[in-house]
């Protein structure tokens, strides 16, 4: 998992999968999906916007399917490259008209 990764990377930490939270980001912010940075203060040793930002950095550097983030308080909010959805996901994106119901 390239969280894991970057945690690894930027503070020379293991974390336990089980401790990386990633949620359905909420309607009102843009992204697809939120990183909660709240458990990686004490490995940071910094403020949550600035965890967020570095951890963002990180991913938009290192993993292909992340194609941009924003940071909102102590969360990172992360936009999904269009090439890294599977094809069923998005199928009126690509012309498909069988998914619409």
């Amino acid at each position: 998992m390239s969280v894991i990764s970057g945690l690894k990377a930027l503070y020379g930490q293991d974390v336990p999968a089980v401790q990386v939270q990633l949620q359905k980001t909420k309607k009102e912010f843009e992204g697809h999906l939120t990183l909660v940075v709240f458990p990686f203060l004490r490995m940071s040793k910094k403020g949550p916007e600035q965890t967020a930002q570095e951890i963002g950095e990180y991913l938009q550097a290192n993993e292909p399917a992340i194609a941009a983030f924003n940071v909102i308080k102590g969360f990172l909010n992360l936009t999904i490259a269009s090439s890294a959805w599977p094809f069923s996901m998005y199928p009126k994106s690509r012309g498909h008209k069988g998914a619409e119901r």
